[in-house]
């Protein structure tokens, strides 16, 4: 069974520690807040995905619900007496340790695979990290690896190359999307291989590939050149799964069991001598009043909105 959470703070924190109790065997999904996130002295403090952690760690204060059980506060107590700025959010020492870290790992350019089939989410979580590291002052770009591709062997064309590598090291965090969707040929994956080898471990790079690695041998022909692209892409990575199922075919057939009704049989209007159908006109009107059904369903009945009608024409006597 798979559940997923919307995740605020202290009451979310503590419905997944009893769902997770009640449903052992479940695997769960935490989407939690970021929008209460902010950065102190130099570090990323996140409140709501702390809460969760602590909570779900065994490591929360249960009386108050938030921070760490049996915390002390002498870095705060020397930064109040430095006059350091702002006062009123409390950090206790154990909590600057987990910000400490979680801003060691944002800065350590530590690569992010997402691995799935088609219509999995991968780009969907590719374009939310990117946004979200954006709104954090971090610079981003999107892009798919053809279209990279395709620009670094113009600028190699023009003798621009250098200048376009540097360009792309220089960038916080790199999202590059339907990689192994389409082959490269040598030149292209050793272009490739130059972006990468230019931001290893200095920059972060996000990656979503529809093949596994093991499968990466068939966009990349160099069977050398492609084992030292994966060795730099899952050094000290975070590999994530997305799966098989396709949201499209999900929602395309929920969508079609929702809303199909059923189909009335098609029955010619009645025979009159000496009239024909109009050429080109239906031969019975259609109900198309809701533009979200499934299907079209047939009826003798007028539709309340416009439909095409029958306009017979009368032949001439022999």
């Amino acid at each position: 069974m798979r559940i997923t959470v919307l995740a605020g703070g202290v009451g979310a924190a503590r419905f997944l520690r009893g769902l997770k109790q009640a449903a052992p065997d479940a695997e769960i999904t935490v989407i939690g807040n970021t929008g209460d996130d902010i950065t102190l002295f130099g570090l990323r403090v996140c409140p709501d995905l702390d809460t969760v952690m602590y909570t779900l760690g065994g490591g929360i204060d249960e009386e108050q619900g938030w921070g760490r059980a049996g915390e002390t506060f002498s870095v705060r107590d020397e930064l109040a007496a430095y006059g350091a700025s702002p006062d009123w959010f409390t950090l206790g020492d154990r909590d600057f340790a987990t910000h400490i870290r979680r801003s060691q790992l944002l800065a350590a350019g530590q690569p992010l695979c997402l691995i799935g089939d088609s219509g999995t989410g991968k780009s969907h979580l590719l374009i939310g990290l990117g946004t979200a590291a954006a709104e954090q002052g971090y610079r981003v770009r999107y892009v798919t690896a053809a279209a990279l591709v395709n620009e670094l062997a113009e600028a190699a064309d023009d003798r621009m190359l250098t200048r376009v590598i540097a360009r792309y090291g220089r960038i916080d965090l790199l999202c590059l999307d339907e990689l192994g969707y389409i082959e490269l040929d040598r030149r292209g994956a050793e272009l490739l291989f130059q972006v990468f080898t230019e931001r290893e471990e200095k920059s972060s790079i996000a990656v979503a590939s529809n093949a596994a690695f093991s499968e990466w041998a068939q966009a990349f022909t160099d069977p050398r050149l492609c084992a030292a692209i994966v060795d730099r892409l899952t050094y000290n990575a975070h590999i994530i799964t997305t799966g098989t199922g396709s949201y499209r075919l999900r929602a395309t057939t929920e969508a079609l069991t929702g809303t199909m009704r059923e189909v009335r049989p098609l029955t010619l209007p009645p025979e009159r001598p000496g009239w024909v159908p109009r050429p080109g006109a239906p031969l019975w009107p259609v109900r198309a009043c809701s533009t979200r059904t499934a299907t079209a369903s047939w009826s003798p009945a007028p539709c309340p909105t416009a439909s095409p009608t029958i306009r017979p024409t009368r032949t001439s006597s022999p």
